[in-house]
């Protein structure tokens, strides 16, 4: 191979404009690579699924988690939305607790896009349409995976903090998760009740410096120690019309902080930079 016969009698001079340019196009790659690392943010959206959960995390990766999913009614409403979001794929689903009205809007999910993997809590006391998911996940070669109390996704991005065993009520059984994003940390409570929360803040006092709190079980569960813990906090309840009691409109009143409800306010889209939150509503 002679590709080096004709340089032997030439005088290598550099091409002064060529290496500007050079230097130039490294200099808009690196500081487009700082820009970017800079600006990325996550969102996290309490989509309007009425008295049920479908929350989505988009994280600055491009990676898409969907943490429940509602219930039919309400199915083509999150699928709509995601599609609004250009969300085609979801990365991780996470199944909070076999109720209807935190899984059934898997199904259509699965059916429209392909979803990688599926984390549960091991609960089989399941409502309507459960074991359809259950054949659906196995057609579609979806991963599932258990989940439990120390469990950690995303390298601790995402920490579940409970339940040890799935041996207390199917509520009380609801997977709880911290979402930590930088500074910032989200706790996503799903249907627990009034004595599992309480055992779950007193074994996690770490809590009281999370910027924003679900309010657990549809805005339904509030604890006096829940209201003395959080102060000053970003509030999310993901509420609607129901048939299992209203909301004890006091104690939501008493919470001290900004309290936004789907019922209310519609989706609820919380975005960071990883310093600081911006809350929005449509």
């Amino acid at each position: 191979m002679n590709w080096k016969k004709g340089l032997k009698k030439k005088k290598l001079i550099p091409d002064v404009n060529l290496l500007i340019c050079s230097i130039s196009l490294g200099f808009c790659i690196i500081y487009s690579s700082f820009v970017s690392a800079q600006t990325a943010s996550f969102s996290i959206h309490f989509i309007n699924v009425g008295y049920g959960d479908a929350i989505l995390l988009q994280f600055p990766d491009g990676k898409n988690f969907l943490i429940d999913a509602g219930e039919d009614e309400y199915s083509k409403t999150l699928l709509d939305y995601l599609k609004k979001r250009n969300v085609t794929h979801i990365h991780s689903a996470i199944m909070t607790h076999p109720h209807k009205n935190h899984f059934q809007g898997f199904i259509r999910i699965l059916d429209e896009m392909p979803v990688d993997q599926m984390y549960v809590n091991g609960d089989e006391r399941a409502e309507e349409r459960y074991d359809e998911l259950i054949t659906m996940l196995a057609q579609k070669m979806v991963k599932v995976n258990l989940l439990k109390q120390g469990d950690q996704l995303r390298e601790g991005t995402i920490r579940i903090l409970h339940p040890e065993t799935v041996d207390v009520s199917v509520n009380d059984s609801s997977l709880v998760t911290l979402v930590t994003f930088q500074k910032i940390r989200i706790l996503l409570l799903a249907d627990v009740g009034p004595k599992e929360l309480d055992k779950i803040l007193a074994a996690n006092p770490q809590l009281k410096d999370v910027d924003v709190i679900q309010i657990p079980h549809h805005g339904k569960t509030i604890t006096k120690e829940f209201m003395k813990i959080f102060r000053n906090k970003v509030f999310i309840a993901s509420t609607g019309p129901n048939s299992w009691g209203e909301i004890d409109e006091a104690k939501m009143s008493g919470l001290q902080g900004d309290v936004y409800r789907t019922d209310r306010h519609g989706t609820i889209i919380i975005q960071s930079d990883g310093q600081q939150i911006q809350v929005k509503h449509e």
